[in-house]
């Protein structure tokens, strides 16, 4: 069988790895666009960690499988927002 998975360069998972989050945010810029799911409280740890090192931080609720609108939406808000990163 063959099998391709192109991705991000780097990828970091294991217990308590979140807390490597923020501090690799902050070498990535000052304004984070955190894109969440329905339930934008799962992300309040994360949002937690990133604004320890002093970033700024906006979410985008996503309550199911993307639209192309949906999409577009959060480009829009992100771009006004300024934001560096998405995350």
């Amino acid at each position: 069988m063959k099998f391709e998975f192109a991705t991000a360069t780097r990828i970091i998972f294991g217990h308590h790895s979140i807390k490597e989050v923020g501090p690799i945010a902050a070498d990535m810029g000052r304004r984070v666009f955190v894109v969440t799911g329905r339930d934008h409280e799962r992300a309040d740890v994360l949002v937690a960690q990133l604004k320890t090192q002093g970033l700024i931080t906006s979410t985008f609720s996503v309550p199911g499988e993307p639209t192309t609108l949906t999409v577009l939406d959060g480009v829009e808000q992100a771009r006004r927002g300024g934001s560096d990163l998405v995350i």
